[in-house]
């Protein structure tokens, strides 16, 4: 007999314990394991039993609300170290999954990490933001981690007037505050005081 595929099978009555029986499909075979001919209903009832096994599985996977995800990705967001760039880190967090892909990618793009770059690599972060105009609006953190303070100001001068919605701007950097990049500030000594 010809093997006829199970989307062609019109059943006749209602299945018995979830697979139909031989009579409802008129005895048809199908090729099972080592090429012997099976009845499709042993295939059938062997399927549904896979099936059933892997919804009972206790690695099922927990559906949580995709707000509650959020609130867990907004809580790494504010908290990766500040020697690492955040925006790298929430685009490979992005792909855990497509729910937690859109709010990475947002977190990701309000996020301006400048660390230990030299002034060719600011120039160059500085062009391509100029490519992409659109990308200034969202940004609303810049951390600028550098051990030359004198790259930070290539990056201000570049940038000043553009970046409107920054609400937080992290300056880390190995500098003396007699260096003439402070001007008056080169009698202060570090610390809180000196603001």
């Amino acid at each position: 007999m010809a093997s006829v595929p199970a989307t062609l099978i019109r059943l006749t009555s209602q299945p018995h314990d979830g697979a139909p029986s031989e009579t409802d499909v008129g005895g048809v075979l199908e090729k099972g394991e080592g090429g012997k001919a099976q009845p499709w209903s042993t295939l059938a009832t062997t399927r549904i039993e896979e099936q059933l096994q892997c919804r009972l599985s206790p690695r099922q996977s927990i559906e949580l609300p995709v707000e509650l995800w959020w609130k867990v990705i907004d809580f790494v967001a504010d908290h990766l170290s500040q020697r690492v760039d955040g925006r790298t880190r929430m685009r490979e967090l992005a792909r855990v999954s497509r729910s937690w892909y859109t709010w990475c990618r947002v977190r990701a793009e309000e996020r301006l990490d400048v660390i230990n770059r030299d002034k060719k690599e600011v120039y160059r972060l500085i062009r391509r933001l100029d490519d992409n105009p659109e990308r200034y609006n969202a940004i609303k953190r810049v951390q600028f981690v550098n051990k030359k303070i004198s790259n930070f100001g290539s990056f201000v001068i570049h940038l000043v007037g553009k970046l409107h919605k920054v609400e937080t701007l992290d300056l880390k950097s190995r500098w003396r505050p007699s260096s003439p990049a402070f001007g008056s500030l080169g009698s202060c000594t570090h610390g809180p005081s000196c603001m």
